[in-house]
């Protein structure tokens, strides 16, 4: 489970490749330039929070798995999370309010069209900088809570509702289309990662009453 949870993101990313430069090319004939604007500017750009976090990610791994898949460990994968949010949610405010800058600085070769395309995808994107640093420290404290499987089913379900997004609205939306489904699978992950660790807490809780009775 763990190995098929870190390979859905890199095989969605490669679906994504064609079906949405497919989708795209109905619409417009800068099907595969609009999508290079996508993944090598936005997506990459909003993905540098998720690395940043990678040290808690990495600390807070064997601290919850030397407290066990139960309320401590849960408490300690949300107290990782929280330290997650303070670096990821001052990067997604800072990409929200700064992306003309950014987008200036880092390719100022860009055409003006091009440059306000990719100033609304990072603006648009901000959501998932916070979003991918919290599914990514989830993931790996559920793993750590001997809860694999609940982080691979989160994962597969965000994946697949990225998918179903990215029929209903890239063809309304163009590029647009895409960043909103993309936004829609780290939002469904999250939130998914976010409710089996709660749920931890509440079957330990559950377990213990069951003993007592």
């Amino acid at each position: 489970p763990a190995m098929t949870n870190a390979a859905l993101l890199p095989l969605s990313g490669m679906l994504d490749s064609v079906l949405v430069v497919r989708l795209l090319a109905r619409t417009t004939p800068r099907a595969v330039h609009l999508y290079g604007l996508f993944t090598g500017g936005a997506l990459a750009l909003v993905s540098l929070p998720a690395t940043l976090c990678c040290g808690f990610v990495a600390a807070a791994v064997p601290a919850v798995s030397a407290a066990g898949g139960g309320k401590e460990g849960a408490e300690r994968a949300l107290t990782a999370l929280a330290f997650t949010f303070a670096i990821a949610l001052p990067c997604a405010a800072g990409i929200f309010l700064f992306a003309p800058v950014i987008a200036g600085l880092l390719y100022p070769a860009l055409s003006a069209q091009d440059a306000a395309v990719l100033v609304r995808l990072l603006r648009l994107m901000c959501v998932s900088s916070a979003a991918l640093a919290a599914v990514d420290t989830l993931a790996a404290c559920l793993t750590a809570m001997g809860r694999a499987k609940c982080a691979m089913r989160a994962m597969l379900c965000a994946v697949l509702c990225k998918a179903a997004l990215q029929l209903l609205l890239v063809g309304k939306l163009g590029i647009t289309g895409a960043a909103i489904a993309a936004n829609g699978c780290y939002l469904v992950a999250f939130f998914l990662d976010l409710f089996y660790t709660v749920d931890t807490v509440k079957a330990d809780r559950r377990e213990k009453r069951h003993v007592v009775h």
